[in-house]
């Protein structure tokens, strides 16, 4: 996960703003108290959305407490660390050794050595969290391998899109035990997928064709580093848009108990505004 996934803050209410930092700081303890401090780095929007996600459908309330945070050494809101926090951060750390790997073989010279110098750790971690999820381990090395081998065959945009899609759908299935309909639910998961391995490949689009590095829309429209990619950028819209309804859709059947307004938020304002500020090729600290 790549940290495209987020509210649109301007337009959260106080209460709802810190009922979403209390996902996130009730994340940020639960990487570094069961793994080590160093995780609670790989901490990610995305991580917290699935987070408060799960957290959204169960029957029973959130229980909040306060932890020092490392950072400004103050007592903050956050989360116990429950079952489906527990379960998020074990697959953050299961993808984290995943997307090392494959900075390996497909990223730059400075990112294969830092991928070089952390994988052992990251190894390591691996198997504690296989260990405690076995069945999110064995799904997640599925669908790295079959996003490998597409993207080794040249697969077309939706072709190389569908293991992301369907892993997300599945780790949803697994973290909710069967607190919702499942169809709809690994409906959700699999548009949320779909749109996090679009959008970012929207977002490195100049960035692979330059360097040569797989990228679907690249590949499909065979673009060069000579190409419009600001009008490339404007054609993937309507694919995007496409997942946003879907969502959507499917947000609004599932038995959302908690976190409703910044869920509705994070759907209907966070992610077009992403969408949006990818589109238009704008820095990071811009978005």
């Amino acid at each position: 996960m790549f940290g495209y996934v987020k509210p649109f803050k301007p337009e959260l209410k106080i209460r709802e703003f810190e009922a979403y930092r209390a996902v996130y700081c009730g994340m940020c303890h639960t990487l570094g108290k069961r793994y080590a401090f160093a995780m609670r780095f790989i901490l990610s929007y995305d991580l917290t959305l699935m987070a408060m996600l799960l957290l959204s459908m169960r029957e029973s309330p959130v229980t909040i407490c306060k932890c020092r945070c490392p950072a400004n050494l103050r007592k903050l809101p956050a989360c116990t660390q429950g079952r489906e926090l527990r379960f998020v951060a074990d697959c953050g750390v299961l993808l984290l050794y995943h997307k090392l790997r494959d900075n390996l073989h497909d990223a730059s010279i400075p990112k294969k050595v830092l991928a070089a110098l952390l994988l052992p750790i990251a190894a390591c971690m691996k198997r504690r969290a296989a260990s405690r999820q076995p069945q999110a381990a064995a799904r997640i090395a599925d669908a790295m391998r079959a996003q490998a081998d597409a993207e080794s065959k040249g697969a077309g945009i939706d072709a190389a899109a569908d293991p992301t899609s369907g892993m997300i759908g599945d780790l949803l299935l697994l973290g909710a035990e069967k607190q919702a309909d499942e169809r709809v639910l690994h409906r959700f998961g699999y548009f949320l997928g779909r749109w996090i391995y679009l959008i970012d490949a929207v977002d490195d689009m100049q960035q692979d064709t330059q360097s040569g590095d797989f990228n679907p829309f690249a590949l499909a429209w065979h673009l060069s580093p000579t190409s419009d990619f600001v009008a490339a950028r404007a054609r993937t819209v309507g694919l995007l848009n496409s997942c946003v309804y879907e969502m959507q859709a499917a947000l609004a059947l599932l038995p959302v108990r908690q976190y409703a307004e910044v869920l509705e938020n994070t759907f209907s304002l966070g992610l077009p505004h992403m969408q949006c500020a990818v589109v238009e090729g704008l820095p990071n600290k811009s978005r």
